[in-house]
């Protein structure tokens, strides 16, 4: 979720966009050597035996020390549902020294913890652990909790005491067990996602992409070890763990989904002469790198190299990091394909073809469907690959919506602004409406539903001076600043959805699915009218899940092609499950997919006026109505990170009391004018 962001901060922000944010020695063509960005994690893998642990693991907490380190496995039973606990121990060589379950001896207690806690021990079920803190000297404690059956506790016959302290020595032994004392816990510098700690003099980071090292003196930061550029076959470090510079230790999760513990020893001998072909996206996920790692597995002369500009993002993540990408492009920076990670920028598009930056793909993706006699799906030909000129590959796209009951709706498609309004207004003083309701989450949902009717860039103007907009901005004014998990808000009132809001905000993945989700969520029969507007019609959005760019300014246009005419081959398009495929033939196999419709799950059923319901397998007239919505739907999702960062920077003002709902409104005009005029 985007934060909210100072006037201040977001002049600099937008200044720093047309200057340009990073420079990038690393050009087409480049050989791999030490001195790149595609050396660095130059590590030698030694992968911990974890075969007693059959059922997978996932990671605790880990401790690290100039011998070594220390790992504390979560083991989860999933026939049982139990999760013991493990500790293991290996030097820097990746020598395993230690691997015992952690207990704790009844004998420990001495009868008097016990008797303290008024459970007797015969009574105590089991041990249930919270949460782990690694101690300076390498020795661990745990916060946890006993739970007891005694009959004495007639309100639940399941007990929970007071919390309880647990420590064991640096070898994974059980050395004492007293009342919790937070105090005198200590959390050693563990790496931990997007934290920052102390080791050696030093701050290191740790995102999805790597380790930097953060360097106080130049307020910049430096790669460690690069996750996604090395040979590991995985992502998603955790727990990783430090010793120097040539050394370290984490759990990741390999191209199968499986938690791989491994340590890691630099190597300085790499002679690698393939050239780079520079990837440059805006977000590096677990399908990314899994087709990265198999194009670098294949081809011995050329290596993909990517730079996720998420990581470099401050708050946003990926559409932060879009921005941030595109600033840089301004600025001269050439990579040989560019994907954007969050969805489809028609205007940057136009921006890499009116400048001839970018490669026109329409001859070879002809080639490639009459060898295979396939074509586009109308409504992907509609949207993406209209003009003669195709210059983005987009392989599969998602319908967003709102869904609500029907009973409660009326079970009209269309929501008008108004009437939503008046309908709702009652019923919400100081509830939600939609599921994970907050102030800003209601912003970036009118942003993404409506954005479009606000921000012209053709004439460079802007309206959120509208009429439509300020009331969103009041009724933003009504919902709590954070996230909530409210129960039973509306049990007098019919298709509330297990008790917590009115609407859904819906990605529409597959038929099957939709119609399990909407009919349990809504509790019955559901209609679709998107977000309410003043055109008194619903407006739900298409957002293309990913769009590859190759540029035509580099000298592998062919190898990029290689690596992403896959995603419309037949085997890509027809496994697409949770996203809409853009293929004729393959978006006839997906409107058949029934999801999670399996005989005998508790999932296909719900609960309405104290009987247990089956959801209904979509007929034809329900497929031909999820269809039809999909299908009537042009308006593009609204995506411009500079825009959402001034309503939200305007909209916070408001909220804090410091502009009326008018002002503000006319301040992000003016501010968003500006961002557009000098784009």
């Amino acid at each position: 979720m985007l934060k909210n962001l100072s006037r201040i901060v977001l002049i600099c922000f937008v200044c720093l966009l047309f200057a340009g944010c990073t420079k990038n020695e690393l050009k087409s063509g480049d050989v791999i050597s030490d001195a790149n960005i595609a050396s660095e994690g130059l590590f030698v893998e030694t992968i911990i035996d974890t075969s007693a642990f059959p059922d997978g693991f996932s990671k605790a907490i880990s401790y690290s020390d100039a011998d070594g380190y220390s790992y504390i496995l979560i083991c989860y039973d999933s026939v049982s549902y139990v999760n013991e606990k493990y500790f293991v121990k290996f030097d820097a060589s990746g020598n395993l020294t230690e691997c015992k379950k952690l207990t704790i001896p009844l004998s420990v207690f001495g009868g008097n913890l016990a008797d303290k806690m008024d459970i007797m021990l015969d009574d105590i079920l089991k041990v249930n652990y919270i949460d782990f803190f690694f101690d300076s000297d390498g020795s661990f404690s745990c916060l946890s909790y006993l739970s007891s059956n005694s009959e004495t506790y007639t309100i639940d016959p399941i007990f929970y005491t007071n919390d309880i302290l647990i420590k064991w020595d640096s070898n994974g032994n059980c050395i004492s067990v007293s009342s919790a004392n937070s105090d005198d816990i200590f959390i050693n510098a563990t790496v931990e996602d997007r934290d920052y700690i102390g080791l050696d003099g030093r701050n290191y980071k740790l995102t999805d992409s790597g380790i930097s090292v953060f360097d106080p003196a130049s307020g910049s930061f430096t790669k460690y070890f690069d996750f996604i550029n090395s040979d590991v076959s995985g992502m998603y470090f955790y727990s990783v763990s430090v010793i120097d510079e040539d050394h370290f230790s984490g759990v990741y999760r390999d191209l199968e989904g499986n938690y791989v513990l491994s340590c890691f020893t630099r190597r300085n001998d790499r002679s690698d002469s393939d050239k780079v072909l520079v990837v440059a996206c805006s977000d590096m996920d677990f399908d990314l790198k899994k087709d990265v790692f198999a194009f670098n597995t294949e081809n011995k002369n050329y290596r993909i190299t990517v730079i996720d500009y998420s990581d470099k993002a401050v708050s946003a993540g990926a559409s932060e990091g879009w921005t941030l990408l595109k600033s840089d492009v301004a600025s001269g920076f050439r990579p040989d394909l560019i994907i954007d990670s969050t969805g489809y920028d028609a205007r940057f598009v136009s921006y890499l073809s009116d400048n001839s930056m970018a490669a026109d793909l329409s001859g070879v993706i002809s080639a490639c469907f009459e060898k295979d006699a396939k074509k586009f799906s109308d409504k992907a030909e509609k949207l993406f690959y209209s003009d003669k000129n195709t210059y983005a590959l987009v392989p599969s796209y998602y319908y967003r919506t709102i869904v609500g009951n029907s009973e409660l709706f009326g079970g009209d498609d269309d929501c008008g602004y108004d009437d939503f309004m008046s309908s709702i207004y009652p019923l919400a003083d100081n509830q939600e409406v939609y599921m994970d309701d907050s102030r800003e989450a209601f912003l970036g949902r009118v942003l993404a539903f409506t954005g479009n009717r606000y921000v012209d860039y053709n004439s460079k103007t802007a309206d959120f001076n509208a009429d439509e907009f300020i009331s969103y901005l009041r009724y933003a004014g009504n919902l709590p600043a954070e996230l909530s998990n409210p129960l039973s808000r509306y049990s007098d009132v019919p298709g509330y959805v297990w008790g917590d809001s009115f609407l859904f905000d819906l990605k529409w993945k597959n038929i099957g699915d939709i119609q399990l989700v909407s009919t349990r969520f809504c509790l019955g029969d559901y209609t679709d009218f998107g977000f309410p507007s003043s055109s008194s019609e619903g407006s739900g959005v298409i957002s293309a899940t990913r769009s590859y760019m190759i540029l035509s300014t580099n000298a592998y246009t062919n190898e990029c092609w290689e690596f992403i005419k896959g995603y419309i081959s037949d085997d890509y398009q027809n496994s697409l499950t949770e996203e809409i495929p853009v293929t004729d033939e393959a978006y006839n196999n997906w409107r058949q997919i029934i999801g999670f419709f399996v005989a005998e799950d508790s999932a296909l059923y719900y609960f309405k006026d104290g009987q247990q319901l089956q959801v209904d397998i979509p007929d034809d007239e329900r497929i031909k109505y999820i269809e039809d919505h999909i299908n009537s739907c042009d308006t593009m999702i609204f995506s411009d990170y500079t825009v959402e960062s001034i309503v939200y920077n305007y909209a916070q003002q408001y909220f804090d009391g410091q502009l009326t709902a008018e002002e503000a409104a006319a301040a992000i005009d003016r501010d968003v004018e500006a961002y557009l005029q000098s784009a």
